[in-house]
């Protein structure tokens, strides 16, 4: 009978102490979109980099929050021209923000979308990057004025030529029509190409449909959306990699959550951005090769620039610090932060 009584009353606190439990872990649902298909590394690393972190960090804390979360990804809930403001309205609570498109409500946050040949190595971009926007005062200020919070950055592998007639020089980009975010339009100053503002979810048809000549654009990017059936021609100019996007949550969202949950969010921005550069690095070369396997009946064909035509293009751009300096004359010290931060971390820029 005392067996009997003391398993019972076991019984009785175990179950108190699971509701307890279940009470004490408040779920909280968010929903986490894209303009981009999770095909792309910028979208995939929310999926395998920024979400587990978060319920990770939630868990270490003591499990009292949890993550419900709801995917919209692949432009369910809006397309590339609306992210930012998609966000910042609440048509989703976090999101992938394509920072390259929006130049005109952030010109500060697209520092580094506008300095082309300075390095390939996305890890020395991405979290030089993060840092910047989490310490300057006026990068924040674009992010608030979007009633967004800043979380991480988001970039690509070197831009490449992506044509349908082989580019094999500097000279044959002149009169040449590629696509490519507004942003990167100091990148072609001075080549005689003209750019024609895109993003990579219409790039397809544009290119079929005879918008443009080709693209200034990254194997990252370009081969998951099978483009090069259309645009079969690449010419490797190593333009340098880049950070033309963000993950950010809807500022008023942010205000209601709990500190323990803030934390986690910024601690996931910080490994998405990690994680993601490494995987840039990574994916570039595989990238390359599996378009020129994919492609082989579409011609495909790939001619890696002499560094003398690389040296060319960039010598030929205009002074685009100087440009930069003079149109943010408030905030041109942090051109100079970028630059200095790049060669504190051992790059060595074709163009300075």
């Amino acid at each position: 009978m005392k067996a009997v009584h003391h398993a019972a009353c076991a019984a009785v606190i175990g179950l108190f102490a699971a509701s307890g439990s279940a009470q004490a872990t408040e779920t909280i649902d968010l929903t986490i979109a894209a303009s981009h298909p999770a095909t792309v590394p910028w979208v995939s690393g929310l999926k395998n980099f920024f979400m587990p972190e978060v319920d990770r960090q939630l868990e270490a804390a003591g499990g009292t929050y949890k993550i419900n979360w709801q995917e919209a990804f692949g432009g369910q809930l809006y397309n590339a021209g609306a992210t930012l403001t998609s966000v910042g309205d609440g048509v989703t609570d976090v999101g992938w923000v394509f920072v390259a498109a929006e130049s005109s409500r952030m010109p500060l946050n697209n520092l580094c979308s506008e300095l082309p040949f300075l390095t390939p190595d996305a890890t020395k971009i991405l979290p030089l990057m993060r840092d910047m926007t989490l310490e300057s005062p006026a990068l924040q200020e674009e992010w608030k004025r979007a009633n967004a919070a800043f979380l991480g950055v988001s970039g690509c592998d070197t831009f490449d030529l992506f044509t349908k007639e082989m580019i094999r020089s500097f000279d044959e980009l002149q009169g040449k029509k590629l696509l490519a975010p507004a942003a990167f339009a100091p990148l072609l100053e001075g080549t005689g190409a003209v750019l024609v503002d895109g993003a990579l979810p219409t790039y397809y048809t544009s290119l079929q449909t005879g918008v443009a000549d080709g693209d200034m654009s990254m194997a990252t990017g370009f081969m998951p959306i099978r483009a090069y059936e259309v645009a079969p021609k690449i010419a490797v100019v190593d333009m340098g990699a880049g950070c033309g996007g963000a993950v950010a949550v809807n500022a008023d969202r942010w205000a209601d959550m709990p500190e323990e949950v803030q934390a986690a969010l910024m601690e996931g921005g910080k490994v998405y951005t990690e994680k993601h550069a490494e995987q840039l690095n990574q994916l570039h070369e595989v990238m390359m090769k599996k378009m020129q396997e994919a492609g082989a009946q579409a011609g495909v064909e790939i001619f890696v620039w002499p560094e003398a035509e690389r040296v060319r293009w960039a010598e030929a751009l205009p002074p685009i610090g100087a440009a930069w300096k003079t149109r943010h004359p408030d905030d041109a010290a942090l051109l100079d932060a970028y630059m200095d931060g790049l060669r504190a971390r051992g790059v060595e820029p074709l163009r300075q």
